[in-house]
């Protein structure tokens, strides 16, 4: 089993639309496959901060997240990320949809582990459970390692 998150190569076909590439973000035998954006954002920025994502995990932060959909406010409303909190040598992870409205301040691309939220395992609206998956530390400790090298 394994963490690993990886862009398609090539565009998305899609006239009307800015342009994208496929993605696909996997955990044990969970694939989930996403669109990332390219107004914003180029191939290797979305793996800079992936590899950096992983790092705060490994490095110790509790708190962590691999944006999947990344639009600038000046070009959309909103950004995908799953978010990652870790506990002891735990990791666990949430799908969001991040809306800029939501943000207690002016959103700065800089700051963006500051608005990772702490972690809910319910709604704050009806008390359903959040989804969540749970993976080991050492898969993304292994995923980081993997991604230094073929960057290197």
């Amino acid at each position: 089993m394994r963490f690993d998150i990886r862009l398609s190569t090539g565009t998305l076909d899609e006239a009307e639309q800015a342009p994208a590439v496929w993605g696909r973000i996997q955990f044990g035998s969970l694939t989930e496959d996403f669109v990332a954006y390219l107004c914003d954002w180029t191939p290797a920025q979305y793996k800079r901060q992936w590899l950096e994502a992983a790092k705060r995990l490994v490095n110790g932060e509790s708190k962590s997240a691999f944006v999947t959909m990344f639009v600038s406010p000046k070009n959309g409303g909103h950004f995908e990320w799953w978010p990652c909190y870790r506990v002891g040598e735990i990791v666990y992870l949430q799908n969001q949809l991040r809306f800029y409205e939501q943000v207690a301040s002016l959103f700065a691309v800089e700051s963006l582990y500051e608005y990772v939220s702490d972690r809910k395992t319910a709604s704050d609206h009806d008390g359903t459970p959040v989804s969540e998956w749970e993976l080991p530390l050492q898969w993304i400790r292994d995923f980081a390692n993997r991604d230094v090298a073929e960057i290197a």
